[in-house]
């Protein structure tokens, strides 16, 4: 019987820390170390180099022959981002999940353009258009470093995916007849992904200024697809869809600006917001493999005409963002 009872209690006690400790690490509130953010981007890419043809001028001794290309060059676009972190009890790290959106398009229309085999004279007329979309998922931990009460340093590390799909439509028309291309790539991208954040606090301690870079390797798929169709008769058509193919490529994201912080007086439990203004660039380098194949296939049309692939395709290219950004954060008080 003395024996069982000293089991029971030994039991009890030992429960009795092991309870103690894990209620260090649950904590009973745990919004308290919840934050969750949104954020407007206004941005637009980082490079041009997208030629949808050239003009075509009488004296061939300007403009490189006589030839002058033509470029799209979308604006900035408004655009979101969601996210969320939970801080871990006792600890500087937290655990997140960011989700970043992009979506943009741009148009461009323009007499004598040299495109698709057709070039004046008579009169070409062109249109082309370009819609940009991709998807950003990233997920992984920030670990805060405090430097006295002015500097902090927070070290990330996460697993990231992206994809990404631009497409180019171009349309041009001469004399009653009508050429179209489609032009498409896809790039579906995963990898692992390190960066730094750095903080500096003014006297006031609701404000400070941050800088900081992330950097990643992502093991790409590139998919490309490209049509071309003509209203001549016989009307001209090919399809060009090449097998798809893997690539790695490197990852770079900068960000600064400005933040203030405040804590809620009289509601949400003391609850953190603050808000921040800043800048942001993006690239990934390249990106963009158009099919990433050794040549362009040339077809003809029923004259017996080349009808040659544009200029910024069958090379690699970078792709990226650049712009301010508006970010607003609310969370429990020690998120």
């Amino acid at each position: 019987m003395k024996k069982a009872l000293k089991v029971t209690f030994g039991t009890m006690l030992a429960m009795s820390m092991i309870g103690q400790v894990n209620a260090q690490f649950i904590p009973q509130d745990p919004e308290n170390f919840i934050a969750v953010w949104v954020e407007g981007t206004y941005t637009k890419p980082s490079n041009n180099g997208l030629s949808v043809g050239d003009l075509l001028f009488a004296n061939p001794n300007l403009f490189d022959g006589g030839h002058r290309h033509t470029f799209l060059s979308p604006d900035n676009q408004w655009d979101y981002a969601l996210g969320f972190s939970y801080r871990l009890p006792c600890q500087n790290t937290r655990l997140f999940f960011h989700y970043d959106h992009y979506d943009a398009d741009d148009s461009k229309g323009d007499i004598d353009i040299r495109n698709l085999s057709f070039a004046p004279p008579p009169q070409t007329q062109e249109v082309a258009t370009i819609n940009e979309h991709s998807n950003e998922f990233r997920f992984g931990a920030i670990h805060d470093l405090h430097f006295g009460d002015y500097f902090s340093l927070d070290l990330l590390a996460f697993l990231e995916y992206d994809k990404l799909r631009l497409t180019l439509n171009e349309t041009i028309s001469q004399a009653g007849i009508i050429g179209a291309r489609e032009t498409e790539n896809k790039v579906r991208g995963f990898g692992p992904g390190v960066g730094f954040m750095t903080r500096w606090y003014a006297h006031n301690p609701h404000w400070h200024i941050f800088a900081g870079a992330t950097t990643a390797i992502l093991a790409a798929d590139n998919d490309y697809h490209q049509t071309f169709l003509t209203s001549t008769v016989p009307p001209g058509f090919y399809n060009y869809d090449p097998e798809g193919s893997d690539s790695l490529v490197g990852k770079l994201d900068i960000n600064f600006g400005i933040n203030y912080r405040c804590a809620f007086r009289h509601y949400f439990c003391g609850a953190i917001w603050d808000i921040s203004l800043g800048m942001r660039y993006m690239n990934i380098f390249n990106a963009i493999k158009n099919g990433n194949t050794a040549y362009n296939p040339n077809a003809l049309d029923d004259a017996g005409i080349p009808i040659n692939f544009s200029p910024n395709l069958g090379f690699p290219q970078d792709w990226g963002r650049w712009g301010p950004f508006l970010k607003f954060k609310i969370g429990g008080k020690h998120s």
